[in-house]
């Protein structure tokens, strides 16, 4: 079984390894806070929450779930839920569950389709097995993981206060009227209660706020997204719902020029939409990007022309200056 490389938890990055894996007009965006005008304030609508938290190895079920906050279901409710059997592939899983419950009005692409189709008669043990060995998704997800260019042969053991601290993704998703969370490392969909189309986030809301407070106080590493109908589909609509209406203002010279005004501010919007999804792959490409060769190659240009030791005085000497100004301030 390939390796899964670890990604960031990052909206840009979630976005286009959705679009990548073939999935249409969604998008991912980066709550800040829970309040009430952040939720508000998402794109509608929203299919589902991607929650991120400290794991502790100890814990089963993960750190923070009592039988206070949830159930464990069966996954035979017409629930898609697939067991994590592969380490780092959590985020892509988390996505994933909630693209694969969505009932209608989603297009997934046919690799996302195909494969649905294929697994979702399997149990849930199985689900995970071939989610973690699909070459759409698994080369998908490796090409957003971090980079690593200097790989560690097992020759020189990492001390254990230079390992990183394990983070683990969950996703809440309401399915069916209710909240269900689904974590690969669990049993089965954790029931969280009834829930509307309207209520559903401030009660899984409550949720995300027990399992931060059951955290001590000093741990604030957590991050919370939520997978969304993307702003550009909606403004596409938007225009043809407002083309629509011009057509049928035929003779009415005012409310023409009022359909014409709106639809110039939604192309701008949509404009504005697109330039951001081209920054997205931008920034993607050089989060993702192995520098080292090129740095080598470089360095090596620089000591054939006997140009490197100026070129690190140079630095040292910009460093330098930039340390002095920084006490400054």
């Amino acid at each position: 079984m390939a390796d899964w490389g670890p990604i960031e938890s990052d909206p840009a990055l979630f976005t286009q390894l959705i679009w990548d894996l073939g999935a249409k007009d969604v998008q991912v965006e980066e709550l800040w806070d829970l309040s009430d005008p952040s939720l508000s304030n998402l794109p509608k609508p929203v299919y589902g929450l991607i929650f991120l938290f400290k794991w502790e190895a100890s814990s089963s079920p993960p750190t923070g779930l009592s039988s206070s906050q949830g159930t464990e279901a069966g996954d035979d409710h017409g629930i898609f839920f697939a067991q994590q059997v592969i380490q780092n592939a959590c985020a892509t899983q988390a996505i994933l569950s909630i693209l694969f419950n969505q009932q209608g009005g989603l297009a997934l692409g046919s690799g996302l389709e195909e494969f649905y189709q294929d697994v979702s008669s399997f149990p849930k043990d199985m689900r995970g097995l071939a989610l973690s060995n699909s070459d759409l998704i698994r080369s998908v997800h490796n090409r957003f993981s971090r980079s690593d260019p200097f790989v560690n042969d097992g020759l020189f053991p990492q001390k254990d206060e230079d390992k990183e601290d394990p983070f683990h993704f969950v996703s809440f998703v309401p399915i069916h009227g209710a909240l269900y969370e689904l974590d690969g490392l669990a049993q089965g969909p954790i029931h969280h209660g009834a829930c509307s189309d309207e209520d559903w986030l401030g009660k899984a809301r409550e949720v995300i706020q027990k399992r931060m407070q059951a955290f001590p106080s000093s741990e604030i590493r957590f991050n919370l997204m939520a997978v969304t109908k993307s702003r550009l589909a909606t403004l596409r609509e938007r225009k043809v719902e407002l083309e629509e209406r011009m057509r049928k203002c035929e003779g009415d010279e005012e409310a023409i020029s009022s359909c014409q005004i709106q639809i110039s501010s939604v192309e701008q919007a949509m404009a504005e939409e697109a330039s951001m999804e081209t920054r997205y792959r931008k920034l993607n490409a050089q989060r993702t990007h192995n520098y080292i060769e090129f740095i080598q190659v470089l360095v090596e240009q620089l000591a054939k022309k006997d140009q490197l030791d100026g070129a690190i005085q140079r630095a040292e000497s910009s460093s330098n200056r930039q340390g002095r100004t920084e006490g400054k301030n």
